[in-house]
């Protein structure tokens, strides 16, 4: 049975450690059965942790994924990784290798947007997606490490000029070293 309403309430319940954190997903069948389809598969606990760049997803189904965070990047359900490339193909997101994850934040009561150290933050992740990607987790993976080998691309992030890092750590001195990421889940509140 589908069930007509349900109302999913995403909240911090813990920290676990500073580089971890805990979400739980409380279900609420407001007068309707517990019973879910496949399409209503939905997440009870997400663990972010942030020192082994992985997110942890545990479903209402019983399966469970840990993601590695260079797999969600690279398989980011965002309009840039939507385009063509310049000779008509899809797009590929190269060099992601060590990508983290800086935080999470919830998207009404269907998704999280998943902030990542390269400043990534668009794609939407829904727990349809999420679920989807936990199943084929392996397959998508060598996927696209197989398009990465075929365009003569890697997962090693390139390395940069002199003359960037420089800029990077002057642009670094500027900032004061502050982090401009904030949201749930970040280390850093504003206010």
């Amino acid at each position: 049975m589908v069930l007509a309403h349900i109302a999913t309430i995403f909240r911090r319940s813990q920290v676990v450690h500073a580089s971890n954190c805990l979400y739980r997903l409380h279900e609420v069948h407001p007068g309707g059965s517990s019973t879910l389809s496949s399409s209503d598969v939905v997440p009870e606990e997400i663990k972010l942790r942030k020192a082994a760049k992985r997110l942890d997803v545990r479903f209402s189904d019983g399966n469970k994924f840990s993601f590695p965070a260079e797999l969600l990047r690279v398989e980011s359900p965002s309009a840039e990784n939507e385009r063509l490339d310049a000779k008509g193909l899809p797009r590929v997101t190269a060099g992601r290798k060590f990508v983290g994850i800086l935080g999470l934040e919830p998207v009404g009561n269907y998704a999280i947007r998943i902030k990542f150290d390269d400043l990534h933050q668009t794609g939407i992740y829904t727990w349809s997606f999420l679920h989807e990607l936990g199943t084929h987790k392996l397959s998508r993976a060598k996927a696209y490490i197989r398009e990465l080998r075929s365009r003569g691309l890697s997962r090693e992030p390139k390395r940069r000029s002199k003359q960037a890092s420089q800029f990077s750590s002057h642009s670094h001195e500027h900032n004061h070293g502050h982090d401009h990421a904030g949201g749930p889940c970040s280390g850093h509140h504003h206010q």
